[in-house]
């Protein structure tokens, strides 16, 4: 095993692995400023544990005993609200400033004060030393020596020890040759931090957007599909209306060991004998899980890393899975020249014309009841439905940087709501479009017009998925400069932390009542006028499509 894994469900940052010339390792680092939170962040962690380590004296426990019964009732912090950063993130900030758990734990006792604690941390870091980007191989003459290398190196930088390297935010993996068995493919692969609290987030989600990405969701076989996949699947079925994603949507569920042979055969109340027929009784299971998210057609793999079996079907799995998305593309090519080829002959006939004609007035209606899509989209309400479920942990370290956080971005939260929201409005108009062309297509006397009506319904599913994606980008970028720069908000919000007051809650309160101020409700009167702007677009364009055709 060349990469470094541990028992947890996150890895430090996102790792690329992509063919080059030889072995080598390029790493994105974080920016100075965001070294510096994270530092702040850990600084918090060790003083409040140090604090909870500290035991009260028998004085002590005898004067707080009386406190509680003469009815002092002071709130403490509840351990979820104990600043806490993950263990990865912990590890490389202690390899960076070269300190062990223990060390740090002393340093915090010496300094007590969080930016005193902080720049102690950081001076030993050194940051302006540590600016390599880039490593390779030293030319050698085996295979191994070379991997060998690269395993040592990658967990150099994974775990802060590397000389040179800050923290990465990113690391790409460079390997000679092919990842997959293709002859006219290069296939990369992306493996993201994982999720430990919330799967709302877009270095995630993005990927279901991008056209040439095979989204593989893993989860463990004991949890599959555990609920962060399921929460995964839901929301990009939500923010894709069309059938875009069935072929680049995969569920990779990780076997160990014994587990597949732990799987009962319910026919004969007992355990599976094979493998395969606990990987049979495992996918069935899934299924059943997956159908009332309306997704229980996404392909399952199984893949146990120490099976050879598995790792070499998988190989050749993610090969034909990427033909079979880009044959997709081919053939829609193929099929659209050939279409316009019948239609510019279709509309040239008399005959067929009125066909055509009569369609086009069914559509034309439908265009004129529906020129604007909704005046009340309101993505803060989303916003603060997230607020109230995310770890206070989690949303603790957001608001600290002013709502911009990769584990849980505020801005984000509010483009995906508007994406979401505009989604569901525009999907119910197009059923109706939809269930329009179904009866249209279903008459004879409309028989050559079916193709034109089916290529109709594409182009709106298409424009439908621009305006979406556009509407994302509006919705993350109207809200960032007025809510950035509301500092009396992070400050309270920021000052609720650990006093033993319900942090979600009240974070919720606040983050709604300054929704509700009246200089933000005219951004909410904004970002209407910006939806439905796009949206009248997309019926211009539908209506000149459906201008009646001339019969010739």
């Amino acid at each position: 095993m060349v990469l470094e894994v541990g028992g947890g469900r996150i890895t430090l940052c996102e790792v690329r692995v992509e063919a080059g010339p030889k072995y080598g390792l390029i790493v994105d680092a974080c920016a100075d400023e965001e070294v510096r939170r994270s530092v702040l962040d850990y600084a918090d962690h060790l003083l409040s544990v140090g604090k909870q380590v500290e035991k009260p004296t028998p004085t002590e426990r005898t004067r707080l005993s009386e406190k509680s019964k003469v009815g002092d009732r002071t709130p403490s912090a509840s351990p979820e609200e104990i600043p806490w950063v993950p263990e990865e993130m912990a590890r490389a900030i202690r390899g960076l400033s070269n300190l062990t758990e223990a060390e740090a734990a002393a340093l915090a006792a010496t300094f007590q004060n969080r930016e005193e604690l902080s720049i102690q941390i950081l001076s030993k870091m050194d940051l302006l030393r540590r600016r390599e980007t880039t490593l390779w191989c030293p030319e050698g003459d085996h295979i191994t020596k070379d991997l060998e290398w690269l395993q040592r190196t990658f967990k150099e930088i994974n775990n802060g020890r590397k000389t040179g390297v800050s923290l990465p935010k990113r690391i790409t993996v460079v390997i000679p040759g092919k990842l997959f068995d293709s002859a006219d493919l290069n296939i990369g692969v992306i493996d993201t931090r994982g999720i430990e609290q919330s799967s709302a987030r877009a270095d995630i989600e993005n990927h279901f957007d991008d056209a040439h990405a095979v989204v593989v969701l893993c989860t463990k076989f004991g949890e599959a599909p555990d609920l962060a996949t399921m929460d995964l699947i839901r929301r990009a079925k939500a923010m894709h209306t069309d059938s875009s994603l069935d072929d680049r949507l995969v569920l990779l569920v990780l076997p160990r060991n014994q587990d597949a042979l732990e799987m009962k055969d319910e026919s004969r109340n007992d355990y599976v004998e094979t493998v395969e027929a606990g990987y049979n009784a495992k996918f069935l299971h899934i299924q059943r899980a997956l159908q009332p998210l309306g997704a229980n057609n996404i392909p399952v793999k199984f893949l146990n890393a120490s099976a050879f079996s598995d790792v070499t079907s998988f190989r050749s799995f993610v090969a034909e899975q990427f033909s079979r998305v880009r044959q997709h593309y081919v053939d829609r090519v193929s099929d659209l020249v050939k279409k316009i080829e019948q239609l510019v002959a279709h509309r040239t006939a008399e005959t067929r014309a009125l066909a055509f004609a009569e369609a086009m007035k069914h559509l034309r209606a439908w265009t004129e009841n529906n020129r604007t899509l909704a005046s009340s989209i309101r993505p803060d309400k989303f916003l603060v439905k997230e607020i109230g479920a995310i770890h206070p942990r989690t949303l603790w370290a957001s608001v600290r940087r002013e709502g911009d956080w990769d584990h849980f971005d505020y801005y984000y939260q509010l483009g995906y709501a508007t994406r979401q929201m505009v989604t569901s409005t525009a999907g119910e108009r197009v059923n109706d479009l939809k269930a329009i062309i179904a009866n249209l297509s279903a008459i004879p006397d409309y028989a050559d017009a079916r193709e034109f009506l089916r290529q109709i319904l594409e182009h709106v599913d298409a424009a439908v998925d621009r305006l979406s994606r556009q509407v994302q980008l509006i919705g993350q970028t109207m809200y960032r400069d007025p809510l950035r720069s509301a500092s009396d908000y992070w400050r309270d919000c920021e000052g609720v932390y650990g006093t033993g007051r319900p942090y979600r809650s009240v974070v919720a309160g606040d983050t709604r009542e300054w929704f509700d101020e009246n200089g933000i409700v005219d951004l909410h009167r904004r970002l209407n006028e910006e939806i439905n702007r796009g949206w009248e677009g997309l019926i211009k364009e539908l209506d000149k499509i459906l201008e009646a055709p001339t019969a010739i």
